[in-house]
C-alpha cells in the first residue's frame, strides 16, 4: 500500500485498521496500527473506538496520549449502535474536548456487492445534524458516504461536518459536491486498499473545470486545516472557483493530482464500461442527451488513458 501511495505522489495518508471493525480488543488493535505506521513516514494512525465495549474511555485516552493520534475512527454499523445512542454523544463530546477529530465510516462495502449472509447496511445519518449541534467544536468527517440530496443539504448547513471523495461518482461529481458545500468541507479520500486509489484521483479532477487552487484545497489544504487543533473558521469562505470557456485569463499548468505518467497509464491498458443512466432520457431524437452524457465523461477517459470504453445501453421494460 505504501509503495502504491508513493507511486501516486501521495505524501501523507490517515490510516485505520480493518481489525478495528471486528476485533473486541481495540486497545491491541490500535497498538498494532501505531507500531506499523511508525515504520512509514507517509502513514498517520487513526485509532478505532467502539463505544459499546467496556472501558472505551481508556481506549480513547490511549489514542490521544499514548499513540499521539490526531483523530479516531468509528464504525457504528459494524459495532451495533445508531447515531441516537447516548454513548456516541458522550464519545464525541470527550473526543472534541481532547482536541481529536472524528471519522465516521458510513460504509465499508457497497450493499449491492455484499454476500447475502453478510449484509451490513450503511449508517443512517438522519440523526446527525441534530447530534452535531449538541457538541460545539466537533470536527467529524464522513467516510465512504453516498448521500441523498436532501440529507446532503441538511449536513451542509451543519457546522463541523466534513466529507470525503471516496464514493463520489458520476461525471463532475467532485466539483459538483464542492459547489454544494461551504468551502473547506471536502477532503480527498480513496478508501484504499479496498478501492483503487487511481480511480479516486481521476474523479477529483476528471472534468477539468476546477481551478488549481481548488484542486489543491481538496487534495491537501482542507485536510491540513481539518487536522489542525485550531477552531478558527472563516466568516465568509470563498466559493469554489470554476473555469469558464470564455475566460481570457491565463491558467497555470494543471496539477497532476498524483496520477502516474501517461505512459504508465497506457501500459495499464484500462478497459472501462459506460452504462447509460437508467433514470435519464436520451433526448427527443433518441440520442442527443445520451451523446452529451458520454461527451461529459470524455475528459476522464482521456486523463486515464483508457484503451477501450465499452458501451452498455440500459434496456428493459419502460425504457426507450
Amino acid at each position: 500500500l505504501v509503495k502504491k501511495l508513493q507511486a501516486l505522489g501521495i505524501k501523507l495518508a490517515w490510516a485505520g485498521s480493518y481489525e478495528g471493525i471486528l476485533h473486541r480488543d481495540i486497545s491491541a488493535v490500535n497498538q498494532r496500527l501505531t507500531d506499523e505506521c511508525r515504520r512509514y513516514s507517509e502513514l498517520v494512525p487513526i485509532g478505532s473506538i467502539n463505544p459499546t465495549l467496556p472501558d472505551w474511555e481508556s481506549d480513547l485516552q490511549q489514542c490521544q496520549h499514548n499513540h499521539q493520534m490526531p483523530g479516531i475512527r468509528l464504525h457504528p454499523n459494524y459495532h451495533g449502535y445508531t447515531l441516537t445512542d447516548p454513548r456516541l454523544q458522550a464519545l464525541l463530546t470527550q473526543a472534541t474536548t481532547a482536541g481529536l477529530f472524528v471519522q465516521l465510516a458510513v460504509s465499508l462495502e457497497d450493499v449491492r456487492t455484499q454476500h447475502q449472509s453478510l449484509q451490513v447496511p450503511d449508517v443512517d445519518l438522519a440523526p446527525l445534524p441534530e447530534l452535531a449541534t449538541k457538541i460545539p467544536g466537533l470536527r467529524l468527517q464522513l467516510l465512504n458516504a453516498k448521500l441523498r440530496p436532501d440529507l446532503l443539504n441538511k449536513l451542509s448547513q451543519t457546522p463541523g461536518i466534513y466529507f470525503d471523495t471516496a464514493r463520489v461518482e458520476s461525471t463532475d461529481g467532485v466539483p459538483a459536491l464542492m459547489e454544494r458545500l461551504p468551502a473547506g468541507r471536502v477532503l480527498f479520500g480513496s478508501h484504499a486498499p479496498f478501492l483503487i486509489p487511481e480511480a479516486a484521483l481521476v474523479r477529483v479532477y476528471e472534468s477539468s473545470i476546477l481551478e488549481n487552487a481548488d484542486l489543491k484545497s481538496v487534495l491537501t489544504d482542507n485536510a491540513t486545516q481539518f487536522i489542525s487543533a485550531s477552531k478558527a473558521r472563516q466568516k465568509h469562505p470563498a466559493r469554489v472557483r470554476v473555469k469558464t470557456h470564455d475566460s481570457t485569463k491565463s491558467t497555470p499548468p494543471r496539477l497532476s493530482a498524483g496520477l502516474p505518467d501517461s505512459e504508465v497509464l497506457e501500459n495499464y491498458r484500462i478497459w472501462d464500461s459506460y452504462f447509460t443512466p437508467a433514470h435519464s432520457h436520451p433526448g427527443r431524437d433518441g440520442s442527443t442527451s445520451l451523446i452529451a452524457e458520454i461527451e461529459r465523461a470524455m475528459p476522464a477517459i482521456k486523463t486515464g488513458r483508457f484503451e477501450k470504453l465499452c458501451y452498455f445501453p440500459h434496456v428493459g421494460i419502460g425504457t426507450t
